[in-house]
């Protein structure tokens, strides 16, 4: 499927830049992206077989480029952005010379239903974006 893109934001317009060179010098370069305000565009071909039929092409802004890889090798991975939970405290064993009872006092903060249900469903996404 093909996409008419706008890149959007500098970060990704200076990725996309970098990949100039390869695309000129006939390499193969794929990337790994995120598109965002997918819309659709009517149009009429004007050579060709289909000429004069109507065509539709998808546009939408690009606006994260998560990989790169030129001619099969990665030359190129985005940063993982810290989530909410990365910037609690993480969870370490308390290793004090306390009774057990002082140290189980503390309650546990309990997780939401919501959050497990989307953790579980997020787990197989999280496996596919760790393979690269």
């Amino acid at each position: 499927m093909r996409f008419d893109t706008r890149v959007s934001g500098s970060e990704a317009q200076h990725l996309v830049r970098r990949c100039i060179q390869a695309v000129d010098a006939e390499k193969k370069v794929m990337i790994g992206f995120r598109l965002g305000d997918l819309w659709t565009d009517t149009f009429t071909y004007s050579k060709g077989k289909r000429a004069g039929e109507q065509g539709v092409s998808l546009k939408a802004r690009l606006l994260f480029v998560s990989w790169i890889k030129v001619d099969g090798k990665l030359v190129y991975k985005a940063e993982p952005k810290p989530t909410e939970t990365d910037e609690r405290d993480p969870e370490v064993p308390v290793t004090s010379d306390a009774p057990a009872a002082q140290q189980a006092s503390a309650p546990e903060p309990s997780k939401p239903v919501a959050d497990a249900a989307d953790d579980a469903a997020d787990a197989p996404a999280l496996a596919v974006a760790e393979s690269f």
